[in-house]
């Protein structure tokens, strides 16, 4: 049998949690999975995998295999790329890992045109936590990562710029008026998201059109640590937040939300996507990050 054929199965078991799993994602049977992998077992002499009624576990060496044979078939699929690049249009699977906000918004709704121009291309979208940490590594061919602007990844490519604004729903207005300065912010429904460490609690921190720096303490009914659950809440009438321009332009453009107080900002960000280092970049990551470029260029004016 084909080595690297085992390896690709060894490892999708792994990543998959069963022969199952693994048999439809490699688009072959589960019987030849269960060949593949027992063909490899028989050539190192070892047992890779403990396999039980509910799950297929990796063991102790297995999992030492594991992280060695991924990095293989990973340079073998980048050779292939490299050699096939200069006449053969991208294709493959691309691994992605997005802040689940973001993903959910702005990277799944963008793609039609790219998958409709690239039919042999296939992308598969990690959700994570926003405040969860990028890493590049060869679990994911590109992390796209959003943060404070002055704190950007290093070697990341720039895609976009965003800012944190006051809104609220015009049902909200109606009823209970809207604050003209940031001293009146205290006496309204402030929508909060929660924060990593207690210091942060409940706090925005605004700067005003002179550059000041303002901190708000927020009283708001609800707290929750994500955007799209506080942008929610804002849309239906709840209380004021402080939602980055991403989630917010195109329902401020439409009236679904109001600006308030326009004269303060909150955080800026910055919206930039990392690769693993290689010597070699794919096709198929190139002809993404350039897309990405373009779509997130024609569309950021409305997230400042």
């Amino acid at each position: 049998m084909d080595r690297l054929t085992e390896m690709e199965a060894f490892i999708a078991v792994v990543d998959q949690g069963g022969f199952t799993g693994a048999a439809r994602r490699m688009e072959v049977s589960k019987s030849a999975i269960s060949k593949y992998v027992a063909a490899l077992e028989q050539r190192l002499g070892t047992r890779l995998l403990e396999r039980t009624t509910r799950r297929v576990e990796p063991t102790e060496i297995g999992i030492a295999y594991y992280r060695r044979v991924r990095r293989i078939v990973h340079d073998a699929e980048e050779a292939d790329a490299m050699a096939g690049s200069t006449r053969m249009p991208p294709t493959g699977r691309l691994r992605v890992s997005v802040p689940a906000e973001f993903g959910v918004t702005r990277f799944v709704p963008v793609l039609g045109g790219l998958l409709m121009d690239y039919p042999g291309l296939s992308i598969h979208t990690d959700l994570r936590q926003r405040n969860a940490a990028p890493v590049a590594s060869a679990e994911h061919d590109l992390t796209l990562s959003i943060d404070p602007e002055m704190s950007r990844p290093a070697g990341s490519r720039l895609l976009a710029r965003s800012a944190h604004h006051l809104v609220a729903a015009p049902e909200y207005v109606a009823r209970h008026g809207a604050p003209a300065r940031i001293e009146e912010l205290t006496e309204h429904a402030l929508l909060h998201r929660a924060q990593d460490t207690a210091a942060e609690a409940n706090l925005w921190h605004l700067i005003s059109a002179s550059g000041e720096s303002r901190t708000v303490r927020c009283n708001g009914p609800l707290t929750a640590n994500d955007d799209l659950a506080l942008l929610e809440a804002c849309l239906n009438g709840y209380g004021i937040a402080c939602l980055p321009g991403y989630l917010t332009g195109e329902r401020l453009r439409d009236g679904q939300l109001v600006p308030i107080i326009p004269t303060l900002a909150g955080q800026a960000l910055s919206i930039s996507i990392l690769s693993p280092e290689s010597e070699f970049t794919p096709p198929k990551v190139t002809t993404l990050i350039d897309y990405l470029s373009s779509a997130y260029g024609t569309q950021s004016a409305d997230w400042q």
